[in-house]
C-alpha cells in the first residue's frame, strides 16, 4: 500500500516532502550533559574538510558539502575513523531550506545526521545530537530545529531520546507547472 501511495504522489506532484518538524528550546533549561563514550570513541567539532576527506566510508565523504560558512559540524571518531557526523546551519546560510527562512540569530537547524552502516545500533546518533546541543548552547544558541521524513522511525527515535519536541507535520508539494511549493502545516500527530 505504501509503495502504491508513493508512486501516486510521484505521478501527481513534481516533488513533495512529508516531514515532521522537531525543535529543542534551551532558553529556559540547558541541555543535558553529553553522553559518556566508550574507550577509543571521541566526539568533537569538525574543524577541517580534511577530517571528512580522510573518512574511509564514501557516504561520509559525500556529505562534506554541508560544511562551509554558516555551518557547524560534529563528528564521532571510533579508533581514529570518522563514523558519524551531523551538521547545523546557522541563520543566513545560502542553502537554508525555505521552511526555516525566518530563523533567528540564536537558532540553528540540523540539516544532516549520518552514521556509517557498520556503526548503527551503538546510539552514536543520539550521542552526537546531545553533544551538539550542549556545544551550541555554550555558543549562545537557544533554539534548534530539524526535520525528519514522516516515516523515518530511526531518526524519530533519535530526536525523541535526545529530548526534542515534535512541533508539527509539514507537507510541501510542488505541482506540475508551478515553481513554488504549496505548504500545509498540520498539528503534530502519530507517535
Amino acid at each position: 500500500m505504501k509503495a502504491q501511495l508513493r508512486r501516486l504522489a510521484q505521478a501527481l506532484f513534481r516533488e513533495y516532502q512529508l516531514n515532521r518538524i522537531y525543535y529543542l528550546d534551551m532558553s529556559e533549561q540547558p541541555p543535558s550533559a553529553p553522553m559518556n563514550m566508550p574507550e577509543g570513541v571521541t566526539i568533537r567539532v569538525i574543524d577541517s574538510p580534511e577530517q571528512i576527506a580522510a573518512a574511509t566510508d564514501q557516504r561520509i565523504r559525500d556529505h562534506a558539502w554541508y560544511a562551509g560558512a554558516q555551518a557547524i559540524g560534529y563528528g564521532i571518531w571510533e579508533s581514529g575513523e570518522l563514523v558519524c557526523m551531523c551538521w547545523f546551519w546557522l541563520a543566513g546560510h545560502s542553502a537554508m531550506p525555505g521552511r526555516f527562512h525566518a530563523l533567528g540569530k540564536k537558532e540553528a537547524v540540523m540539516v544532516d545526521l549520518l552514521t556509517t552502516p557498520r556503526c548503527r545500533g551503538k546510539s552514536y546518533a543520539v550521542a552526537i545530537t546531545r553533544f551538539a546541543m550542549h556545544d551550541l548552547y555554550s555558543r549562545g544558541y537557544l533554539k534548534l530545529w530539524t526535520w525528519v521524513w514522516h516515516s523515518n522511525a530511526p531518526s524519530i527515535r533519535v530526536f525523541t531520546k535526545a529530548g526534542w519536541t515534535y512541533s508539527h507535520f509539514l507537507a510541501e508539494i510542488q505541482l506540475p507547472g508551478f515553481h513554488k511549493s504549496i505548504s500545509f502545516r498540520l498539528p503534530a500527530f502519530g507517535n
